[in-house]
């Protein structure tokens, strides 16, 4: 089995400190993102929720990723696509001529394909017909001949691999000199509301009953869903709720205008990225 030292050269990790996205957002957006994204593979599951409500990255991230890639650009593979943003971006500025976009999600593959088809695809420039959409695991990439890959992505995907198998079957794959690039987000910052931020920190990664951050290993956050919820007012709300009416508390000007739903204050906030670059030896 490779291990991952032995399929990189330095420089292994790059830290993606300058790359922020900066987003004006309703305070919908982190209710909606805690209570309801379910895992893709559940049937509840929204593909076109989880397409209108994750970020995009930071031009500066392909940038960064084409500029570490040598070699030709013939084949790409994007693991864990999603709804197929990477895939899509690169696709159309990276010149690549052929580019797998896989996802263990069927429903994710659809959402891939649709938002696609709505691309004009007369555009000279467009390069979005060389993407095939497959529902496929990290885990198992035997629809791809050995040595045939230029580059592997993954972005925001790749805490979900096991690696025991997937280092093994990219290496297989992998062409010698190609490139694996993976990429996350930080934790995002609510930037001109302080104490609004340590209130949702408190709640995501505090140990004590109540918050969250014991549930960090799965069952990870489904493991506080079992709350009442609650849609309208003097409602008793499960864990989510509560922190929500904490930072109400501490930063009154999240209530918005008289009149106005605290859910459609819109704030500031940032997004980090985070990149992982590896060539194969």
């Amino acid at each position: 089995m490779a291990t991952f030292a032995q399929v990189s050269l330095p420089p292994l990790l790059h830290f993606h400190s300058p790359s922020i996205i900066t987003l004006l957002l309703p305070l919908s957006f982190y209710h909606f993102l805690i209570t309801k994204l379910t895992h893709p593979s559940q049937k509840s599951f929204s593909a076109t929720s989880y397409a209108t409500f994750r970020p995009s990255y930071p031009p500066k991230l392909y940038t960064q990723i084409l500029n570490y890639h040598r070699g030709p650009r013939t084949t790409l593979l994007d693991l864990g696509c999603g709804h197929g943003v990477i895939s899509r971006t690169l696709g159309s500025t990276g010149n690549f001529e052929k580019i797998w976009g896989t996802d263990p999600s069927s429903v994710m593959i659809e959402e891939a394909k649709t938002l696609s088809n709505k691309i004009d695809t007369s555009n000279s420039h467009n390069k979005e017909a060389n993407i095939q959409w497959r529902q496929a695991f990290a885990e198992d990439l035997s629809f791809v001949d050995d040595e045939s890959l230029d580059m592997v992505v993954a972005g925001q995907a790749a805490h979900w691999f096991d690696f025991s198998r997937v280092w093994g079957e990219i290496y297989r794959k992998l062409r010698k000199g190609g490139t694996v690039a993976f990429s996350r987000y930080k934790d995002n910052l609510l930037v001109d509301f302080p104490a609004p931020q340590r209130v949702l920190d408190k709640y995501c990664y505090g140990e004590d009953e109540g918050f969250m951050g014991r549930f960090w290993e799965q069952p990870g956050r489904l493991g506080l869903r079992g709350g009442e919820g609650k849609d309208g007012k003097n409602e008793k709300g499960d864990v989510i709720d509560e922190m929500f009416e904490e930072m109400l508390e501490v930063e009154p000007e999240l209530r918005g205008k008289e009149g106005q739903n605290w859910r459609d204050v819109e704030v500031e906030t940032e997004w980090g990225t985070v990149i992982l670059l590896a060539r194969k030896l």
